[in-house]
Order: C-alpha cells, then structure tokens, then sequence
C-alpha cells in the first residue's frame, strides 16, 4: 500500500533496534548475598530493572568507573545485611545506707593564647595590583608636574 506521496510505509522487524535481554534473577545465598553472571545482550540497565535497583547501586556495589561489563562477569546484585545485636538494658538496684566520697576542690588555671594579627592577603594578584597603582599614580605626577613646568611662549621673551 502506498501514501500519499508515493511511500510505503514501514513496519517493525524483529531485527531493528537493540534486542532486549530477558534477565534470570538469581535467589539470595544463605547470608542474603545475591550474584548476577552477565549474560549475552545484557547491560547494567537490564540488570539493575530486574533486581528493582539502581544503575549507581549496582556500579557502587561493584567498583564500576563505567557502564562496561562482559558477558561471564558475575556481578554483586545485593550484599548480606550484617545483624548487629541489640544490647540489653538489665537495671540494678543497690540497697542501704548511700554513701558518698570525699573529693577534691578543683583550682581553675588560667592559661593565656596570644591572639594572631590579621596579615593583608599575600596573593600574586593584589601585588601586581599594588605595583600597578604605584606606577600609574607616578606617571600622572609625571604628567602633571611636566604640564606645570612647561612655559608659555609668551613667557619666554
């Protein structure tokens, strides 16, 4: 069938576009760590949607510095969630006459800091500008002491 312009309009193949791999997710070992081995048509995007993470999350977890990865490369998906024990608060109770121990007075010291003082800023450019305004400061001295200085021909006879 043709358009209107005499082009025959195209349908998808199977062929075009990047093929989309089908991803097997891979059940967690005993301490809850789970590896992927990358498979052909495989990338980092198709990884991290089937394992519901992130493309970041999966290259931190890995060291990635780029999105390259190979096929046969086994990949950590999820790392094992590390238990730490809870502590257990037990109370005691002592019972009795309390008792009380004889402390010392503490003596204050006073110690002394000496307080810097500020410095002007030492950078290259603040000096370049300070030489600069000195000569262009001299040369306008120059100038007007050159223009006080110069007679009047009328002056000279």
């Amino acid at each position: 069938m043709k358009g209107a312009i005499g082009i025959t309009p195209s349908t998808p193949t199977e062929t075009s576009g990047t093929p989309a791999a089908l991803v097997v997710i891979n059940t967690p070992l005993e301490d809850g760590t789970v590896y992927h081995q990358v498979q052909k048509d495989e990338g980092l995007w198709s990884i991290a949607l089937a394992y519901d993470i992130t493309i970041e999350q999966l290259k931190l977890l890995n060291g990635l510095a780029t999105d390259e990865i190979f096929i046969g490369q086994t990949l950590v998906v999820k790392k094992a969630e590390i238990k730490t024990a809870t502590p257990e608060i037990i109370a005691t109770a002592t019972f009795g006459i309390p008792t009380s121990t004889a402390t010392r007075p503490v003596t204050p010291t006073i110690t002394s800091t000496a307080t810097p003082l500020p410095a002007a800023p030492t950078s290259p450019q603040s000096g370049v500008r300070v030489v600069g305004g000195i000569i262009l400061a001299a040369l306008l001295a120059a100038g007007i002491g050159a223009w006080l200085g110069k007679k009047k021909p009328e002056e000279l006879n």
